[in-house]
């Protein structure tokens, strides 16, 4: 078994007269504050409405993720409710983050004209101004909704042992810009982009292993997301102890892809 803080996992294979093929089981669950996990532990409705709601998006994607870019997504293959798993099929490859890292302190972006990692930043973002472009409405974005919503998190992260000038600072910044107002496309944006919920195969395509939920929201939210995911690609590494960040062109590429499909990679 594989666990996290969101699931426990494993795979499957089945060896039969036509050769043998294999599935991934995800149990999603709670176990982020547990001391021991259970494999046999009852099923919360937590995570009842976590396995529900990543597998009505991996459905959601298989019918509406355009695939022609190089990027797709995990296909769903069954649910049974009894265990609160998810099986889909099995990914043979590498988390794209690791390759990312790999590229990014080896510089090979810079040598190689068409490293998969670039290449795949540019190719996500493309498809995901694609599944965007599907469900876009025109909206007004006005800052006032979103700040009680910052205020909360500033407020929660305050109790959190971190300097509280900087959040007077950071609130001094925001309250600025209270009244600003613009356009804004509102689109289905999934909870799950992230780097690390990527893989890259030996044909260097990329696939959505986990989407989380989908829900309605401001296009510049699904962007952001993914972003942040890049800038903290060293947490967890060595590399974080000498402020180690990854270079911006990758990022720069992913919103080249996003908002001018047309432009090829460099």
């Amino acid at each position: 078994l594989e666990t996290n803080a969101f699931s426990i996992t494993f795979w499957v294979n089945f060896n039969g007269t036509h050769g043998t093929s294999s599935v991934y089981v995800k149990i999603p669950k709670f176990i982020l504050y547990e001391k021991k996990i259970d494999f046999l532990s009852p099923i919360t409705k937590a995570d009842e409405t976590l396995a529900n709601d990543e597998y009505r998006s991996l459905n959601y994607l298989s019918s509406h993720w355009d695939q022609s870019f190089g990027v797709g997504c995990v296909k769903p293959l069954g649910f049974i409710k009894e265990y609160n798993a998810i099986i889909t099929e099995r990914i043979q490859g590498d988390f794209f983050f690791e390759r990312y890292r790999q590229s990014d302190l080896s510089n090979r972006y810079k040598e190689k004209e068409h490293d998969p990692v670039v290449l795949g930043m540019f190719n996500f973002g493309k498809s995901l101004r694609a599944f965007h472009s599907q469900t876009e409405v025109i909206s007004k974005f006005k800052a006032e909704e979103v700040f009680s919503k910052l205020n909360l998190y500033i407020n929660f992260l305050k109790n959190c042992d971190i300097s509280y000038q900087y959040f007077d600072n950071l609130l001094h910044t925001i309250s600025k810009y209270k009244d600003f107002e613009c356009s804004a496309l509102i689109v289905n944006n999934f909870k799950g982009i992230d780097v690390r919920q990527i893989f890259i195969n030996q044909d260097n395509a990329l696939l959505i292993i986990d989407p989380g939920k989908i829900s309605r929201g401001y296009s510049e939210v699904d962007l952001a997301r993914f972003i942040v995911t890049c800038r903290i690609l060293y947490w967890g590494t060595f590399a974080i102890f000498f402020k180690t960040s990854p270079n911006r062109s990758y990022e720069e590429m992913f919103l080249s892809g996003y908002y001018d499909s047309n432009r090829p990679p460099t």
